[in-house]
């Protein structure tokens, strides 16, 4: 897909996602004090939940003070996440109005910060045209234009039928999350010229970001997207170790086999995810059968290990981080949003 550069923002902006949770990672873990924020223009919590009575919850709230007291960036809290799309499905349909209100006591109470970001990730056509746009109306209405108000974009072609043309009037920016897009659990499909969906592809193939950015920038400018960079990388368990070239259409891998626990990331969910900070380690370590590798298709990095069993993980080497935020300022996109800062 050919895109049509567009003149980037003067300034580009660095957007870092906190998790809350970052801190008590066994390895690779970090808290709020040590966020280097020279880094970033912007940081999120990540994420705030949803309590019964639609007021606003923490999550994990041991960061909480020190990600307020951050120095020189803005601060928004970020509302959503995987787990929590069905909650606020429910609580938009139960009283918009009353969760408005809840959002807006929230942002008052806590001083510190500077808007706020929804991360609903997983609503239908139907949902998306009408209470999300309804909500994310009434929120810019009510914060008012000195509060910061972005809302995060999912990359399949779902994000085809959400009214963003629409939306662009009343958010800062869209924050596009671009990676993810391949795992042991869903691979590329005939569409992808892959027809068995096993092939081996980066999570991270700039062919399908390239892809989804001309979905979301069909109707609305480039100036208003912030495009996702992931600091972590996905595994997948080799059919054969010894045929590892993504470009090879006879290297696959084992469908729905799970690779073994990484070190950082511990339980059922996080398998197949490996932190950037973990990846470092294990390049640095040189063991038998580590190798890495560099896909020009898919501008990615891949690294091989054996953990028992053959891995293959793609992910972007900070070189590839670094050319990745360069080319999408070319683009025009109005920055980067790291997921996240704490795995670096």
């Amino acid at each position: 897909m050919a895109l049509v550069a567009e003149r980037a923002p003067a300034q580009q902006l660095s957007v870092g996602f906190f998790d809350a949770w970052g801190y008590s990672r066994p390895c690779g873990a970090m808290t709020a004090k040590q966020v280097d924020t020279t880094k970033y223009t912007h940081v999120l919590w990540s994420f705030l939940t949803i309590k019964d009575d639609l007021s606003l919850g923490l999550g994990d709230e041991t960061q909480w003070k020190d990600f307020l007291a951050m120095p020189n960036v803005k601060k928004l809290a970020s509302l959503g996440g995987d787990s929590v799309g069905h909650n606020l499905a429910t609580a938009l349909k139960k009283d918009m109005d009353g969760f408005v209100n809840k959002i807006a006591d929230f942002l008052d109470k806590n001083k510190g910060l500077d808007g706020l970001d929804i991360d609903w990730e997983f609503p239908d056509a139907n949902e998306a045209n009408t209470i999300y746009l309804d909500f994310v109306r009434k929120l810019r209405s009510k914060l008012g234009p000195g509060k910061i108000l972005s809302v995060d974009v999912r990359v399949d072609d779902s994000v085809l039928t959400w009214p963003l043309k629409e939306m662009a009037k009343e958010v800062d920016f869209f924050i596009v999350m671009s990676y993810g897009y391949y795992s042991y659990k869903w691979g590329a499909t005939a569409k992808y010229d892959c027809p068995r969906g096993d092939c081996l592809r980066p999570h991270m193939d700039l062919r399908r970001v390239t892809e989804t950015f001309g979905w979301v920038t069909k109707d609305v400018p480039a100036s208003k997207f912030v495009m996702g960079i992931a600091n972590y990388g996905n595994g997948v368990v080799l059919a054969n170790a010894a045929c590892v070239d993504p470009r090879d259409k006879a290297c696959t891998y084992i469908m729905n086999q799970a690779p073994a626990e990484s070190r950082c990331m511990k339980g059922s969910d996080a398998r197949g995810t490996f932190i950037l900070n973990e990846i470092r380690t294990i390049v640095a370590e040189k063991k038998p059968g580590t190798q890495t590798l560099y896909d020009k298709d898919s501008d990615s990095s891949i690294l091989i290990y054996n953990n028992p069993n053959a891995i293959w993980i793609g992910y972007l080497d900070d070189n590839t981080i670094a050319s990745r935020k360069q080319r999408y300022a070319s683009w025009g996109a109005a920055g980067s949003a790291e997921w996240t800062l704490t795995m670096r």
